[in-house]
């Protein structure tokens, strides 16, 4: 295995080859390979201990064999829409972030959480990504560590998450369908006077499957495909927060951003705390698609950090905003409180295209957590 390393060597994604510039030598850490199957550690990877050195991972053996490297094809719009459906996928059950407790704490717990936990997840998964930057992720890096046991254990309990995970959102896109067919989109009906029991099973089992298809295909269009599913899902959201900040007629108080919820127990704080918590976690899926990115070392970071700050605005800006008009009050939102604030302040036609965006969005959900668990 020749550890040699050229300095300033560089080859274009486009071609099926990693750019490699400003690398220095390693021993048994690669970031990226040349077409020569040099080993390559980027400056901006720095090294996890004297253990890694002499570390061969498992995807190296798998190159020594007859495993063949996919063109990587994924880039910075691409890690970042699919952290953006792991992590978040639209703005939906963030209203209990403010009922729970109060404007002042929400907020604020929000801004903690995406400064305190999405950053390190975003930082930490951007750098072993970058110092394995091999399909699995997450699972090379638990059986680097920890040895094959773990690393199964890892991938096992991952997957089974996946499966469980996803079986929720062609349900949830179902009773989107259901909404837009009723023509009432504030209704609860479960779809009975539209379909049978088999029917309605059939209809959302072609939902699983049109969701899983992109998955079926190719990965090349994730980027772009994702981009656009993330862009319709955050716009409706986007031109509420306007209408109210702007052009709305009714007097924005934005003294409410500052109310607690005085009679709020112990269990309300530990809502928030969950709700948080869950609103920000996610970040290291992105890792297990790391051998089909293009320059990991510079695409991870960026898309990264990019996934968090549009992930914190899709939470604050329709937050902020509703909580100033406060119609209805903070104190009596709850799941869905978003449709009804667009619509007695908008119009219908923005409630109809949140519904609308709420069906995408867990499309969206659906083809990033199946992708993820794919590698």
């Amino acid at each position: 295995m020749d550890l040699h390393t050229p300095v300033g060597t560089s080859s274009s994604c486009s071609s099926g080859n990693v750019e490699t510039e400003d690398v220095v030598p390693a021993v048994g850490i690669r970031t990226a390979d040349d077409p020569n199957g040099h080993l390559w550690v980027s400056p901006s990877a720095p090294l996890l201990g004297e253990r890694l050195g002499n570390i061969m991972t498992s995807s190296e053996q798998y190159r020594r064999g007859s495993y063949t490297r996919a063109e990587p094809t994924l880039g910075v719009l691409a890690i970042c829409a699919i952290a953006y459906f792991n992590v978040c996928g639209g703005p939906w059950g963030s209203e209990a972030v403010i009922s729970s407790v109060g404007p002042l704490p929400g907020l604020v717990g929000a801004i903690v959480f995406s400064v305190g936990w999405g950053l390190p997840l975003s930082l930490v998964t951007a750098e072993l990504s970058s110092v394995f930057p091999d399909d699995g992720g997450y699972s090379i890096w638990v059986s680097e560590a920890f040895g094959e046991f773990w690393g199964f254990q890892e991938s096992y309990w991952s997957w089974v998450s996946g499966v469980i995970d996803n079986a929720i959102y062609p349900v949830l896109a179902y009773e989107s369908l259901i909404k837009l067919l009723d023509d009432d989109i504030f209704s609860l009906d479960d779809g009975d006077e539209y379909f049978s029991l088999g029917t309605a099973y059939m209809v959302k089992l072609t939902i699983a499957f049109a969701f899983t298809f992109p998955n079926l295909v190719t990965i090349r269009e994730f980027g772009p495909g994702l981009s656009f599913l993330a862009m319709f899902v955050f716009l409706p959201f986007l031109v509420l927060s306007f209408n109210a900040l702007f052009l709305h007629g009714k007097e924005l108080n934005f003294a409410n951003l500052l109310e607690v919820k005085h009679d709020a127990r112990f269990g309300d704080w530990a809502d928030l705390i969950n709700l948080l918590y869950w609103n920000f976690s996610g970040f290291d899926c992105v890792s297990t698609c790391a051998g089909s990115v293009c320059r990991p070392s510079q695409s991870y970071p960026r898309g990264l950090l990019l996934a968090l700050v549009l992930i914190t605005l899709t939470y604050m800006l329709p937050l902020v905003a509703s909580v100033a008009i406060n119609d209805p009050e903070w104190e009596y939102w709850d799941e869905g409180s978003f449709v009804t604030i667009a619509e007695s302040l908008v119009g219908h036609w923005l409630a109809v295209w949140m519904v609308v965006a709420s069906f995408a969005g867990n499309a969206g959900m659906h083809i990033a957590e199946m992708f993820e668990d794919s590698w």
